[in-house]
């Protein structure tokens, strides 16, 4: 009986700690977070500690890259209420098999992520002129439930909208396309498709 104590009461304890992460007041921490799980694979001892907020319209500096952070989540997705539901659901568990959540996994290829974020970050051009574009390093978060990402992983992309376009799934990360004035720590590192699955 105390496992299953144990095991509600951890439960509840995640989720509580998912809902004050995705709050507002912890926007900023969020976006570190993405620059930095891009970062991590190919700055030598990076830390968080390096990033800082940027001036708008950027949201994080790192040296000389201005990263915008946007997450890519399914449409009417509404996070907020999907964790509401989780910790009801927590709290009211008599039993183990209470907690299980279902998963209904679909296969999406990394090229068909970045397209698809790419595709919304070209909406995104209405609202960053030219010259705030110019110098601004574009990163885009896909974050859909149950997706299991599989190769084809090789991307090519002829219009640069950005001074830099980065992508980051829960599998891959890599910096999809650079302009000829993007920091040279990003652009030495275009194509390159980073697997976190593969140690």
């Amino acid at each position: 009986m105390s496992e299953s104590i144990d095991w509600k009461s951890e439960r509840i304890r995640a989720v509580k700690e998912s809902i004050e992460f995705f709050h507002n007041a912890n926007k900023l921490e969020r976006e570190k977070w993405v620059v930095a799980r891009l970062l991590e694979n190919f700055i030598p001892e990076f830390s968080e500690g390096l990033l800082h907020e940027a001036e708008e319209p950027a949201d994080v500096k790192f040296k000389d890259a201005s990263f915008q952070v946007k997450e890519v989540l399914e449409h009417n997705r509404r996070r907020g209420d999907e964790y509401k539901k989780s910790l009801e659901k927590a709290e009211t568990a008599e039993e183990d098999r209470d907690l299980l959540e279902g998963y209904s996994p679909y296969k999406v290829s990394f090229d068909e992520i970045v397209n698809q974020c790419y595709e919304y970050s070209k909406k995104l051009t209405k609202k960053y002129g030219p010259k705030e574009r110019k110098n601004l390093d574009f990163i885009c978060y896909f974050n859909y439930l149950d997706s299991n990402e599989v190769p084809p992983v090789k991307v090519s992309l002829t219009e640069k909208h950005y001074r830099s376009f980065s992508v980051i799934s829960n599998r891959y990360r890599s910096v999809i396309y650079t302009a000829d004035e993007a920091p040279e720590f990003l652009k030495q590192q275009v194509g390159i498709v980073v697997d976190i699955l593969v140690k």
